[in-house]
């Protein structure tokens, strides 16, 4: 594959995966992170650690779900898109 052929289709899933509901889904899950550590009291802060990592870990397994190459099978991508999915 050549590199331009290589960064059409870094584009073309990047335009996907924006136009899918993960990503929004992703998106809100950011956004609720980040507002619930701006409204809880310095006490409550720690609260935020759990959500925290649970995003963390579905961003880490999407980026494996992207570079990992798929088998002829696939369990693996499956089992690790199932467990994204739970994460978020």
């Amino acid at each position: 594959m050549t590199a331009p052929a290589a960064a059409s289709d870094f584009w073309e899933s990047l335009q996907q995966d924006l136009m899918s509901g993960e990503f929004i889904g992703a998106g809100l899950a950011l956004v609720l992170i980040v507002a619930l550590r701006l409204l809880l009291p310095d006490r409550g802060r720690h609260l935020v650690r759990q959500p925290a990592i649970f995003f963390l870990g579905h961003v880490i397994l999407q980026t494996c779900v992207r570079v990992l190459p798929q088998s002829q099978e696939g369990v693996g991508h499956r089992v690790i898109l199932v467990l994204a999915v739970l994460l978020l």
